[in-house]
């Protein structure tokens, strides 16, 4: 590439600085601070100047930097090999707003569940410490021989503060694991195989943004004259995907070697239906690019679909279980005891 190749590129990192700065995330695994990706990137644009003043190409001095993050290198080198690096950056930043988003969206809709909880929580702690001795004393004076709630009541009165320090812990813990995500908030695979982005059907969303990327990117490949077996690993590298990285280098291998159709179906099981119908497909009618363009539009609609659904499913349930199960047991904390004394002074 050519010197103004090398004052675009340089120049582009200085854009991708100022985005971290201003906390827009990126998905290149630079750090969730501009200072660290501003260093990171300084030491980025030397060992590339070096490399391509050698007479490398910018794309594949970009592709085998050791000193970049492998977000940065798939997504720099996929968009310089296209020609449209603002399309992959897009693609990447797109992706990681999502993925932010939908922990937010997560934490706002389990605060007021949470919140329920700890006034719940607050309330029979208080019932153990001031109602309970009351109770049990009116139990004494009326000679009535104390019910199983209220002796498990009783029992709790001691457990109170190692409840309460162990809740002070859990809170710390929850807060420190927030601070460590956030550190790498950044990453596109911050919540790969995450058991809470399953449950909460997150990572399905992202795994469908993730394969509309992989379709757009490999069309602006192969619009620039990038053949489709070297474009499928570059796509599905700028993609972050694992599933689809392992399905790209088994595409890429059936296709350059001409393997056995064993092979080319043990690589087309590692793709999504759809996508495996745009990659696969013998329609004469269709040219990669269309059938690409058609499998990324459907994947992106089911992507802003499921996070319409999460987005109203996640609020509902977290208040009926979370929030209506603390309250179910602070009622039952509350009345069940009066019910038995006055169950007991009835007969």
């Amino acid at each position: 590439m050519d010197t103004a190749s090398l004052d675009d590129f340089m120049a582009l990192n200085d854009q991708i600085t100022a985005l971290i700065r201003a906390q827009v995330p990126t998905g290149l695994e630079l750090g969730s601070c501009g200072d660290q990706a501003a260093g990171t990137l300084e030491k980025i644009n030397a060992a590339v100047a070096r490399r391509v003043s050698r007479g490398e190409s910018l794309a594949d001095a970009i592709g085998d930097e050791p000193t970049a993050p492998a977000a940065y290198r798939s997504v720099m080198q996929a968009g310089w090999r296209s020609g449209n690096v603002q399309q992959a950056l897009d693609n990447s930043s797109r992706l990681a707003e999502s993925a932010e988003e939908s922990r937010y969206r997560t934490r706002a809709a389990f605060f007021y569940p949470f919140l329920v909880c700890a006034l719940a929580a607050v309330g029979i702690t208080g019932f153990c410490l001031f109602i309970a001795p009351a109770l049990a004393g009116l139990y004494l004076e009326f000679q009535i021989p104390e019910s199983k709630t209220l002796r498990l009541l009783e029992s709790l009165e001691g457990a109170v503060p190692y409840l309460i320090i162990g809740g002070v812990l859990l809170l710390a813990a929850i807060g420190l694991a927030s601070l460590l995500r956030g550190r790498h908030a950044g990453s596109r695979r911050a919540s790969d195989g995450h058991w809470w982005s399953g449950l909460t059907g997150a990572s399905q969303t992202q795994f469908h943004q993730r394969c509309a990327n992989f379709c757009e990117q490999l069309i602006t490949l192969l619009d620039a004259g990038v053949s489709l077996a070297e474009g499928v690993p570059l796509a599905a590298d700028a993609c972050g995907d694992r599933t689809l990285e392992q399905g790209a280098r088994a595409y890429a291998v059936a296709q350059s070697q001409r393997s056995s159709a064993a092979s080319e179906e043990r690589a087309a099981r590692l793709f999504p239906p759809f996508l495996r119908w745009a990659l696969w497909q013998t329609d004469e009618s269709l040219t990669p690019s269309q059938a690409l363009r058609l499998a990324a539009s459907v994947y992106r609609e089911s992507a802003q679909r499921r996070a319409e659904q999460s987005r109203i499913a996640i609020p509902i349930v977290a208040c009926v279980f979370l929030g209506g199960g603390a309250t179910l047991l602070y009622g039952l904390a509350l009345f069940l005891p009066i019910t038995e004394l006055l169950q007991a002074l009835a007969r």
